[in-house]
């Protein structure tokens, strides 16, 4: 596969190692969490007001 030619694999959270898992917690708690809001959904959401590009 090219993927795994450029060192590039899938894997689930059933195939990380303990310091594996240890990283991404780190990593989702201090770079990622901080940038993702939940979205309610209805007929009355204005998405435009929630997303900060030009794909609307």
């Amino acid at each position: 596969m090219e993927m795994e030619s450029n060192q590039i694999f899938l894997i689930n959270e059933r195939q990380l190692s303990c310091n594996q898992k240890e990283w991404l917690r780190y990593f989702f708690k201090n770079h990622l969490r901080q940038h993702i809001i939940p979205i309610l959904l209805n007929q009355h959401t204005n998405l435009i007001q929630f997303l900060k590009d030009d794909y609307t």
